[in-house]
């Protein structure tokens, strides 16, 4: 079992996005996953279920009531079957869950006015959380799971949830500081995780209200980012971690990142263990968070950068380019060093300017950089179009001539690879 001679055992996932209405929903609305996933942490022995927003894809009863279901059936009456000890739902609502109704005109596609109304979770939050649920609904919720405190607060709006910030001022003496407390919310307390290129960070909220506490440990979910990506972990005052998504995510094949972490507390540390949960595979070292929470910042952003060793192209790879008539340059990027410090990302730089005179460069994500390293070192595949090189190639303008660099999460640069284009 994982975890032997932990503290506190939790599973923790996000995003898991169920859907149980009319429609071609069977990519990402199936509770397969999502049981198979808590019957994996049953196995591991944890104590608690960390599920960090988004359960219900478009906001409906029948979604939640899928979710609930699937975890009685894990867990009935919040027990493990196999061997009677309590299990903690540590849930929140996220925005898919009191809003997902308006996305994508759902209401319209599926539903009769009249019906689809009455169907919705957001009609009445909490009768929804204690039908589906069994507890008792509070908009910020405190549980205590073998000594162990965690605060939870659901969805409010897209600037985050502003009551956490006097929720903290005034419950700071029922706070244990002796030992790392966990906050959970749906989006990303703004400038931790993923940095300036978080998706859906809060208004700041939840990183003031934190920000007293450096024993306090953020799980948030929302942006479906991967745990491939380094910047998953965040400390400064305090410490941050996004949860990916159980369903789909990342920014290349989507609907095959289905992830999520094992979390053993021990007396000295937190160990974290990043699962591909559609593959059944690691995706990587642990982190491991050093405590006392705050005496060492292992996971700093700044001291990252520092210390990367940036991505580096085999000594025998090479680029390749291929024309292809009337659409552009499709160019092959052999992997960079998959196998030690994993390649991010890629900036493709073209020599050739917009028509505002500025350099024309892309980003382009490494072909499996969310993957297991198992599956990773792929070569990738970009198609740089002839509408976004304004004249190259006509005209009397050059042709481009391509500069690849690998960079890491932290931005770091290797050494690029050139060609030129093929005429």
């Amino acid at each position: 079992m994982a975890g032997d001679g932990a503290r506190l055992v939790l599973g923790v996932i996000s995003d898991i996005h169920i859907d149980a209405a009319k429609g071609d929903f069977k990519k990402f609305g199936d509770t397969e996953q999502f049981e198979k996933t808590l019957r994996w942490f049953d196995e591991q022995g944890v104590d608690g279920v960390v599920l960090a927003g988004d359960m219900a894809d478009n906001g409906m009863m029948n979604q939640l009531e899928r979710v609930g279901e699937a975890w009685f059936r894990v867990f009935p009456d919040g027990t493990s079957r196999r061997d009677g000890r309590p299990v903690e739902q540590l849930f929140v609502y996220g925005n898919h869950d009191l809003e997902g109704q308006h996305y994508d005109k759902f209401g319209v596609r599926y539903f009769e006015k009249t019906s689809f109304e009455a169907a919705q979770i957001c009609r009445d939050p909490a009768a929804a959380w204690k039908q589906v649920f069994r507890e008792k609904y509070a908009p910020i919720w405190l549980k205590t799971v073998k000594g162990y405190q965690f605060v939870g607060a659901h969805w409010d709006s897209w600037s985050g949830v502003p009551a956490v910030e006097d929720w903290f001022r005034n419950n700071a003496g029922r706070i244990d500081r002796t030992k790392p407390f966990f906050f959970i919310q749906h989006c990303h307390p703004r400038g931790t995780v993923y940095g300036d290129e978080a998706w859906g960070a809060d208004k700041g909220y939840a990183t003031r209200a934190l920000s007293a506490f450096p024993n306090a440990v953020a799980f948030t979910g929302h942006s479906h980012e991967s745990l491939t990506d380094e910047r998953s972990v965040w400390q400064g005052e305090f410490t941050s971690i996004g949860t990916a998504s159980l369903r789909y995510g990342g920014h290349v094949d989507k609907y095959k990142q289905r992830q999520g972490m094992l979390v053993s507390v021990y007396d000295d540390r937190i160990v974290l263990a990043r699962r591909d949960f559609l593959h059944d595979e690691s995706l990587g070292d642990d982190w491991v968070i050093p405590l006392p929470c705050g005496q060492k910042k292992p996971y700093d952003f700044a001291a990252r950068k520092a210390a990367g060793i940036p991505p580096k192209f085999g000594r025998f790879a090479r680029l390749s380019s291929k024309l292809i008539e009337g659409k552009g340059w499709e160019l092959t990027i052999p992997c960079a060093d998959a196998g030690k410090t994993r390649p991010f990302r890629y900036e493709v730089a073209t020599g050739c300017e917009d028509k505002d005179g500025k350099p024309v460069v892309f980003t382009v994500y490494d072909a499996k950089y969310n993957m297991p390293l198992g599956l990773s070192g792929a070569a990738t595949r970009f198609l740089v179009k002839f509408a976004d090189l304004p004249g190259a190639g006509a005209g009397g303008q050059k042709a481009p001539a391509f500069t690849v660099t690998p960079l890491d999460w932290f931005g770091n640069r290797g050494l690029p690879l050139s060609i030129a284009a093929d005429s």
